[in-house]
């Protein structure tokens, strides 16, 4: 009982850690990333990143609504049609792409 007890806690603690990292304010983020965390292009565009020593802020679209909402309202406003999203969506300073092509012609754009 006293483990099942500690494990709760701990998981109630790593889950509101969680929550708060996808709700941090990223207004003056270059790069924000908008993907799943069970995507496998989506851990290797953030390892990319992680790589080259480049900023960004990932939101899971899966858990944060509001971070799937403002990803569709970006995608909308730069004329991107939503009938065939695919994940990662990135917000480079404004541009908006995704990942619906060659994979290693989207990683590059990142780097530009």
């Amino acid at each position: 009982m006293k483990h099942l007890r500690f494990l709760l806690v701990f998981l109630s603690f790593f889950y509101a850690e969680t929550m708060v990292a996808q709700n941090l304010d990223h207004a003056n983020e270059k790069i924000i990333v908008y993907g799943s965390s069970d995507c496998h292009y989506c851990i290797d565009t953030k390892a990319y990143l992680e790589d080259r020593n480049i900023a960004y802020v990932f939101f899971d679209i899966d858990i944060n609504e509001k971070a799937l909402k403002e990803m569709l309202g970006k995608l909308k406003n730069a004329g991107i049609s939503l009938s065939s999203v695919a994940i990662p969506v990135i917000d480079k300073e404004g541009d908006i792409f995704m990942n619906d092509g060659d994979f290693e012609e989207f990683l590059e754009k990142l780097n530009q």
